[in-house]
């Protein structure tokens, strides 16, 4: 599949989360023009291998070590019987990355026993929820590595 087939679909998202960084439509577009750009002169520097499932304790945390992702979606039942909240606890203390919890079980999580997620998305789910979600876990990682630096 062609890069511009691949991002096309994103394209109002990618705007979306510029304007969010940014401040303004205008100057989000801009940033989205100079990646589209970018990705004209070199297609190479699109990484196509960003993402990695996985459906067991183990495989999650053997794939956060070799993929290193800006960002998590996990659920609380894993395909094992293992607990995704267990490998969510594993995955942060190795790593800082924002996690997203969609799951069917959101009172395994809301206990107030331990630390509450910031984002949890119920099962059934929208597309739209997850997307939305997805936007404002990694807007607001960004803004606080910023206000770390």
């Amino acid at each position: 599949m062609s890069i511009a087939k691949e991002i096309a679909p994103h394209l109002p998202y990618l705007r979306r989360f510029a304007r969010a960084l940014n401040g303004t439509q205008a100057s989000g577009d801009a940033y989205v023009v100079e990646m589209l750009e970018a990705l004209v002169v070199d297609p190479n520097s699109f990484p196509r291998d960003v993402t990695g499932v996985a459906r067991t304790h183990r495989e999650a945390i053997a794939s956060v070590a070799k993929k290193r992702p800006g960002l998590v979606l996990a659920d609380i039942q894993l395909a094992d019987g293992s607990s995704g909240l267990e490998a969510v606890n594993e995955i942060l203390s190795a790593i800082d990355v924002p996690v997203i919890f969609i799951t069917a079980y959101p009172e395994r999580l809301l206990t107030g026993d331990r630390p509450e997620p910031a984002f949890l998305i119920t099962k059934p789910f929208q597309p739209e929820a997850v997307k939305a979600a997805i936007s404002q876990a990694l807007f607001f990682d960004r803004r606080a590595g910023r206000k770390a630096a």
